[in-house]
């Protein structure tokens, strides 16, 4: 009896027979299209996950749960991705670079709240601060020596080096002299005069001034302050070497080098000073060539001019120690 029942199409009220579209999922809004006319359906986007909620991530349509990346997109930040996972132990597969890379340049991206409830999903978290500590801002910028650099120290055991030997030079001759009794000089020889030495004291100890001026220059990165005082310095360098000069041709004229102990302690303990003096003129007129022709000199690189204006101040201050010793001290 049942079979014999004839099959009839079941059909609601208020649709057309046929076939029926299939429903869209989710919810759609409808837009019209002025130019068209028509109604067009378009699928909502997926509520943000609570993931890019916490993380302040923009969502993606059609994307699903967002995955942490852990990236560094700059070279010196790649060496601090390296550092985390040598000293994590492991590389999360989820915490790998993601394929096609992208133009993500935020770094390296960690989850703060992850830390505190521990690892989930491919997070990966700096319990001891490694990572912290290796892409700070000290870390990633370039290392500076602490301290003095290498050239001062140099400079420093240099200038003690030649103070000592000039100190050997002044010593012998207060020996010398106290062996030769109340007359001094001996032989005979006139004491020496003051006025050309004190001319050289006047051009010479004042031309320290202008190298501690272009010094402090040149760290504030005024090359012309730089470029003026060693061309000062320069010049007071090469008047005192003139005067020298003629104080030789006077002195010649009286004793000479093998005359007596006097002459050869004189001639070698002044001319040793004037080969020094001709040293310091020598590092001053390469800085200074150097300068005029764009040097690599500034705020952050004067090392070297720091280096000649001690060798000169060094030289300046054996010249009040000769003064005394040569000059004055016959007198006394």
């Amino acid at each position: 009896m049942v079979d014999g029942l004839a099959t009839r199409a079941v059909q609601l009220p208020g649709h057309s027979p046929g076939a029926q579209p299939a429903p869209r999922l989710g919810r759609t809004d409808r837009r019209v299209d002025h130019h068209r006319g028509d109604r067009r359906a378009r699928p909502q986007r997926r509520p943000a996950h609570p993931v890019h909620q916490r993380a302040g991530r923009p969502h993606r349509a059609g994307g699903g749960h967002a995955r942490v990346i852990v990236q560094a997109t700059r070279p010196r930040r790649r060496a601090a991705g390296l550092l985390h996972r040598h000293a994590a132990g492991r590389v999360p597969r989820r915490g790998r670079r993601r394929a096609g890379g992208g133009g993500d340049d935020r770094g390296l991206a960690l989850a703060a709240a992850s830390s505190r409830r521990g690892t989930r999903g491919g997070v990966m978290t700096d319990p001891g601060g490694v990572v912290a500590a290796a892409t700070g801002v000290t870390a990633l910028t370039t290392e500076e020596p602490v301290g003095r650099p290498t050239g001062w120290w140099g400079m420093v055991l240099f200038v003690a080096t030649e103070a000592t030997l000039f100190a050997c030079l002044l010593g012998s001759y207060f020996y010398l002299r106290f062996q030769f009794g109340p007359q001094w000089p001996p032989g005979g020889v006139d004491k020496p005069k003051l006025l050309l030495p004190l001319l050289m004291t006047a051009v010479l100890v004042p031309s320290s001034l202008p190298v501690v001026w272009a010094e402090h220059g040149i760290r504030r990165g005024r090359r012309g302050r730089l470029r003026a005082g060693l061309a000062a310095t320069l010049v007071l360098g090469l008047t005192f070497l003139a005067l020298l000069a003629v104080e030789y041709a006077e002195d010649l004229k009286h004793f000479t080098m093998t005359t007596d102990v006097y002459g050869s302690l004189f001639y070698l303990i002044t001319g040793f000073h004037g080969l020094h003096v001709l040293v310091g003129l020598t590092m001053i007129g390469w800085l200074l060539t150097a300068s005029l022709r764009g040097g690599s000199f500034g705020s952050h690189r004067h090392e070297r001019v720091r280096n000649a204006a001690i060798y000169w101040h060094f030289v300046d201050a054996v010249w009040v120690a000769i003064l005394f010793t040569i000059y004055l001290s016959p007198r006394l």
